[in-house]
């Protein structure tokens, strides 16, 4: 049995503060980004980054936005990924896990 390469994910502050690099738009911070910082601190697979991603997508749009704005989201997450993930391999492999699947 093979393991996935791992990285722990910063802290909240730290998560916030990548996450608001890319795009500070105030709705995104106040709502959205949040739900990423749930996974601060946590041990994450490419894989398990990518489902955390994808979730808080889910959880977000689930709380009354037009469906659309799941699409619009999951085109950004690429980019979440590039500012939170410092490990080359561990980068790679959620930007595969999400491209193996598009919204």
């Amino acid at each position: 049995m093979t393991t996935e390469p791992t990285v722990t994910m910063p802290d909240r502050a730290e998560m916030m503060r990548r996450l608001e690099a890319v795009d500070d738009e105030i709705n995104m911070s106040q709502r959205f980004y949040p739900l990423i910082a749930k996974k601060a601190g946590a041990t994450l697979s490419g894989r398990g980054i990518a489902l955390a991603l994808r979730l808080a997508v889910a959880d977000y749009v689930g709380a009354g936005l037009p469906p659309v704005m799941a699409g619009v989201l999951d085109r950004l997450l690429p980019e979440y990924v590039e500012a939170l993930v410092d490990d080359p391999g561990v980068r790679s492999d959620a930007l595969a896990a999400l491209a193996e699947v598009r919204l």
